[in-house]
């Protein structure tokens, strides 16, 4: 009973201070208001100049790469314009992704209240759906 009373005391020690002691609060006033997130599966290289995976057409045509931010847990940074666009890729499969997603959507640094949210990933159908290069949107 008794460990189990100081293991709930420093872990909400930790929920507590680790954003502090991490350096994670205080970023926030310098980033811009998140206006869209932009959610890619993955990046085979550098992210302008080489041979293109899902991201890099987004940071190249939206210059993402003007500002980073190391994400605990994600796959990747997330990449930033002054404008407010962000993105990231968060890795393939569900338990990459899934981590990936949940520890930006966490991160108090980032407010997405306001914010927009595209997904951007390669994928499969039956011909009986979709042929080769159909684009799906969903609600």
């Amino acid at each position: 009973m008794k460990t189990r009373f100081i293991l709930v005391v420093v872990l909400a020690l930790a929920v507590i201070f680790g954003p502090v002691s991490l350096g994670l609060i205080g970023l926030a006033d310098e980033m811009p208001p998140v206006k869209a997130i932009i959610f890619a599966m993955f990046e085979v290289g550098d992210y302008r100049g080489d041979f293109p995976g899902e991201f890099q057409y987004w940071v190249e045509g939206f210059n993402l790469d003007q500002h980073q931010v190391e994400v605990p847990g994600a796959y990747a940074p997330v990449l930033y314009n002054d404008d407010g666009i962000y993105g990231t890729a968060i890795g393939v499969g569900k338990s990459e992704a899934a981590a990936s997603v949940t520890a930006v959507l966490v991160d108090p640094r980032f407010d997405f209240s306001e914010a927009y949210f595209i997904t951007s990933g390669c994928a499969g159908a039956p011909p009986s759906v979709g042929t080769l290069g159909t684009v799906f949107w969903a609600d």
